[in-house]
């Protein structure tokens, strides 16, 4: 019985997931030796980084790190400290990644430095861990107290609208004193509009749970979410690939058409619909969504307006955090988005970039994986 030939693998150093280097004892970093697993890594060469000083700071380091990361590297090396940093690099496809850097003086025998020894290993997946658990920390704090507030609140406004009720009937209809009770009325039906919001973001046991046919769920849902967009945007629809989930039917047309109304906003002409199945592997991307394993249908919302930076994007769920106008809105609207799926055993996130437009995946379970 024949056997396969066996594939030659790379030495088990190479294969770690660490980049080991030596840096001469000189004013700008000049790298004297690198292990090889940095291609393989990060995209470089070896032969980029040995003899040509500077190339790692200059090509390497995400632009927005770059200052920070030169000055502390000067200070270790003037002190004859140990560094230690968590920053970003760029790879050569562009992606960013982060790393944990580690490195110190190596001292000759008459006391004198003569190098600098050290390692960086990629850590993208902790930060990206630790992103979202922060996310989930902060909804939750914010939901308890937003609660709190709303009930409160609420009790006011109800106080306050029946006072401008009971006033109102003893106004002369169409007099001055008419017309601005009207006006606090219609201003205690926003902010209860307001309160009704702070709730269903801090509710975790509201929502209805049933088998939601998609196709059908974004066909009812179709009018109006061209009405949202506007005339100048066009909507355009792929439901193909649409799957029966398990949702609240009446939260998701509300996070649906709040989605095209930030598209709207974002100044774009164009906004699409996609419906795909999915598949969420084990392991990190698991770990990453934070939910199980298995089959979900990924609704994707994509336009092509203005697009956001990183701190945006980091933010984007946060409550109340709006880039819109002053009375533009109340950034009630994605963190309420992102609690609904969260709610639904289903996972949200972004991509964009500035003058790109902005891509919202929405990953929802599939009825019958569950």
């Amino acid at each position: 019985m024949s056997r396969s030939p066996e594939v030659a693998q790379p030495p088990l150093s190479e294969r770690l997931p660490i980049v080991t280097y030596t840096n001469a004892f000189r004013d700008v970093a000049e790298t004297v030796w690198m292990s090889p697993q940095v291609e393989r890594l990060f995209g470089y060469r070896v032969e980029e980084f040995v003899g040509n000083p500077g190339f790692f700071e200059r090509t390497v380091v995400h632009p927005d790190d770059r200052a920070a990361v030169t000055a502390e590297m000067a200070a270790s090396r003037d002190e004859l400290r140990a560094f230690s940093r968590d920053y970003r690099l760029l790879r050569r496809d562009g992606r960013v990644v982060w790393i944990h850097d580690e490195s110190v003086p190596v001292f000759g025998d008459d006391g004198a430095p003569e190098f600098i020894q050290g390692y960086f290993i990629d850590i993208t997946e902790r930060k990206e861990l630790e992103r979202h658990l922060l996310q989930a920390q902060k909804s939750e704090a914010l939901g308890r107290m937003a609660a709190g507030i709303a009930h409160d609140f609420n009790n006011l406004l109800t106080a306050i609208g029946a006072y401008a009720e009971m006033a109102k009937r003893e106004a002369t209809e169409g007099g001055f004193t008419a017309r601005n009770l009207r006006r606090i009325s219609e201003s205690v039906e926003r902010a209860s509009k307001l309160t009704r919001q702070l709730l269903a973001f801090s509710r975790r046991d509201e929502l209805e749970p049933q088998a939601v046919c998609l196709r059908e769920l974004v066909q009812d849902t179709e009018p109006m979410l061209l009405h949202v967009a506007g005339a100048n945007v066009q909507v355009d629809f792929d439901l193909s690939g649409a799957q029966e989930v398990i949702g609240d039917p009446g939260q998701l047309e509300q996070v649906l058409m709040n989605l095209v109304s930030n598209a709207r906003d974002a100044g774009g002409t164009r906004v699409s619909i996609r419906i795909t199945p999915a598949s969420v592997p084990p392991g990190f991307e698991s770990r990453r969504l934070g939910i199980p394993p298995g089959d979900y249908a990924a609704v994707v919302i994509a336009d092509n307006g203005s697009g956001m930076d990183e701190d945006t994007q980091a933010r984007v769920f946060d409550p109340f955090f709006t880039t819109k106008q002053r009375d533009g809105g109340t950034g009630l609207g994605l963190s309420l988005a992102h609690s609904v799926i969260r709610q639904s055993g289903g996972a949200i996130e972004v991509t964009s970039s500035p003058g790109a437009g902005t891509t919202f995946r929405i990953l929802l379970p599939v009825a019958n994986s569950r």
